[in-house]
């Protein structure tokens, strides 16, 4: 089965608040103009424009060859020291109108796309790369989320082809949560679920009632079979929640989420490391019993604080993970008393102490009410994912900012506009069994250019377009070559291009990978039916040629070649001609817009027979 695609602060800037309106308005034409001028467009450099709106809720990159949008990231800071060998994979969605529909997406080290997918309009969380019996796959969680923070659904993983191989379901007829799906070493999988239980509520101040009881899993993926299963009420105070009960537990009403688990790990010994978010504390689960081995932060907490408090006052946190042999731990602080972090912590077992390592503080200072992440890299870095904020940075280990990027206007932060559960970076090599597309398009300066993509490819390298005069013959030449630059290639065709063209995308080793199917040049298209290019040339007196250059530009009157007094030939290659002389700053004005549409209509009416033949160049 295939799945289907589907304010940064200006403090100490020195811009006052109307600079930086009129600067962002600018930035806002230019970008409308280079949106207008070709299809693919870099991502914008720090732009002010984007952080502050002016570019939508959520911008986004539309593609002539792929009719599925993309993230179009904010690039506020790169550095040759990032993970540039490395994939980007997050899973965009909020309340901005074109995240509603949410993707999975990867993207490259310069913002570009991928792959992105949506799997039958459900939500996707956790998109990762894991590897399984030596193989990586692409894993992630799809199905739908409510109110509250927790979902329902089911598993998913993708081979390199992006088929799906496998689907795994929660156990004991339960609904898989999208808080976690990690893969282990010995081929099982840790999973979240959240179930609705009956428990006392008196210390709350009320009678029995709901509660939204917080579950994992690990299951053998190859089997299907349960393998441990533990459940926090059996094990843990509900009396420890920092979460205010308000209107839940009611009988009949909304359950009482006191618990909410973010996150799952299991370390060398078998036991497990689990995130309470509502408990702020993370705890360490015998994997023999399900009995709590120890506690770190919250009501609970069985450690000294080594830092001043710096190292147990975490909240509302996700993402916790080992690290360096376990004798570090590190997570994603949602703490709603200070800007969101990810931190270090060195975990001292034999003396019960925690100490403050490093903090990994946004950047932008923007705030993450909920979700985030926290990876550390192969090769020493670590990248942060700040959830809600719509924003990412790479840091060295002890904290300094290397790369920085926003996939959503950081003015807007906190409002779920737009975010990603987690963000994090993987090698990822696939091999689609799908073609490169192909599509042809006349851009506005009446330019025809050819478009060729390929969904999912990483190893393409190079791009060359070959033409042909009869693809059934096989016999094709080549055009044109260049080096891939994103996720879309364009090629200029020139009025001599083959009646057919195709695409060959190479790898670095100069072999061919795929071929598109061959598509025929719409400029051909023209030049057999005669629409656009008159049989004759047209005789323009003086008079036509001032009233040209009133609808049609200045250069036209400017151009009209003369012959001796006879009046001026003017063929479609002459026009042509023109059409790609005029500056880009007069092609929003109207007159010229009207003389482009309206001059080649006039001469195809014009056209007598009996006078010397033109070229065969066509008008876009």
């Amino acid at each position: 089965m295939r799945f289907s695609s589907f304010t940064r602060g200006h403090r100490g800037s020195g811009i006052g608040g109307t600079a930086a309106t009129i600067l962002g308005i600018l930035e806002l034409l230019i970008s409308l103009h280079a949106e207008e001028a070709t299809a693919e467009q870099p991502a914008p450099a720090s732009s002010q424009a984007y952080d502050l709106g002016h570019l939508g809720r959520y911008p986004v990159q539309h593609f002539k060859s792929f009719e599925h949008i993309a993230p179009r990231p904010n690039m506020i800071r790169q550095d040759d020291r990032c993970s540039r060998s490395l994939l980007t994979f997050l899973s965009p969605h909020g309340s901005a109108e074109q995240a509603i529909q949410p993707q999975a997406t990867i993207l490259d080290h310069n913002g570009r796309l991928i792959w992105t997918s949506g799997w039958d309009k459900k939500q996707i969380y956790n998109l990762m790369a894991q590897e399984y019996k030596g193989r990586k796959y692409i894993t992630f969680w799809a199905g739908k989320t409510v109110v509250g923070g927790h979902g329902a659904g089911s598993y998913y993983m993708l081979d390199e082809t992006y088929n799906m191989t496998r689907r795994i379901q929660a156990k004991n007829g339960l609904k898989g949560d999208f808080h976690e799906f990690r893969i282990t070493p010995e081929g099982t999988a840790l999973i979240t679920v959240y179930d609705v239980q009956e428990a006392d509520l008196s210390g709350f101040g009320k009678e029995r009632g709901p509660i939204r009881d917080s579950v994992f899993q690990e299951i053998d993926i190859e089997t299907g079979q349960l393998v441990f299963e533990w459940r926090a009420s059996k094990h843990v105070s509900i009396a420890d929640t920092h979460r205010d009960i308000g209107e839940e537990g009611e009988p009949n009403g909304k359950p009482f989420d006191w618990f909410h688990i973010s996150s799952v790990d299991k370390d060398a010994q078998g036991n497990y490391l689990i995130s309470s978010a509502h408990l702020h504390s993370i705890f360490c689960i015998s994997g023999q019993n399900g009995e709590v081995i120890w506690t770190l932060g919250g009501k609970g907490n069985n450690f000294k604080d080594l830092s001043g408090g710096k190292a147990t006052n975490f909240a509302f946190q996700h993402d916790a993970r080992w690290d360096n042999n376990y004798s570090e731990l590190t997570l994603f602080d949602n703490s709603r008393e200070a800007h969101p972090r990810g931190v270090r912590l060195r975990v001292d077992t034999d003396v019960m102490g925690v100490e403050l390592i490093t903090e990994y503080a946004s950047p932008t200072h923007a705030p993450a009410a909920s979700p985030g992440s926290l990876q550390n890299l192969p090769n020493g870095n670590v990248l942060v994912g700040y959830g809600s904020s719509g924003s990412f940075a790479e840091f060295t280990r002890d904290g300094k900012v290397l790369c920085e990027t926003h996939f959503g206007p950081q003015s807007r932060s906190g409002t779920s506009a737009i975010r990603s559960y987690r963000v994090l970076k993987f090698a990822w090599h696939s091999a689609p069994e799908t073609q490169p597309d192909l599509t042809t398009s006349q851009d506005d300066a009446s330019v025809w250019r050819a478009y060729a993509s390929w969904h999912g490819s990483t190893e393409v390298s190079d791009w060359v377009l070959q033409g042909s005069s009869d693809p059934a013959v096989g016999k094709w030449k080549t055009l044109a070559s260049k080096a891939k630059d994103g996720f879309e290639a364009d090629f200029l065709l020139e009025a001599d291009h083959s009646k057919y063209i195709r695409v060959v995308a190479m790898d670095s080793r100069g072999n061919a990978l795929s071929t598109s199917e061959p598509a025929e040049t719409r400029m051909d298209i023209a030049r057999h039916t005669g629409l656009l290019r008159p049989r004759r040339a047209v005789p323009v007196t003086s008079a036509q040629g001032r009233f040209f250059s009133l609808h049609f530009g200045k250069r036209l009157a400017c151009s009209i070649r003369r012959r001796d007094s006879s009046p001026t030939q003017a063929g479609p290659d002459f026009l042509q001609a023109i059409l790609r002389q005029r500056p880009r700053r007069a092609r929003p004005h109207m007159p010229s817009l009207f003389g482009r549409v309206c001059a080649p209509g006039w001469l195809v009416w014009h056209g007598a027979p009996g006078g010397p033949a033109v070229s065969n160049v066509t008008i876009g």
